[in-house]
């Protein structure tokens, strides 16, 4: 092997190491930002779960009110005449 050849070579291999270990670095990362948007999509989820779960808690207490709002003026204005 000539000293071209050796150093072109070695410059080779150090290139090599050098894009395996930043591509290592790189997957890794993505890694972390997959577990990371997993949880974000599981926390997502979880709010729109309860999202709805207050809706339907409004809407029975928007029913609730819309039954008690007429007994509710009966006895204002009974209250009231007296």
């Amino acid at each position: 092997m000539t000293e071209l050849e050796r150093i072109l070579k070695e410059t080779l291999d150090a290139q090599t190491k050098e894009l395996g270990e930043s591509l290592t670095r790189h997957q890794e990362r993505l890694d972390i930002q997959n577990r990371e948007l997993m949880e974000t999509k599981r926390t997502l989820a979880e709010l729109r779960q309860r999202l709805e779960e207050s809706e339907r808690h409004l809407m029975r207490l928007s029913s609730v009110y819309d039954s008690l709002k007429p007994l509710l003026e009966k006895l204002n204005s009974s209250l009231s005449a007296r």
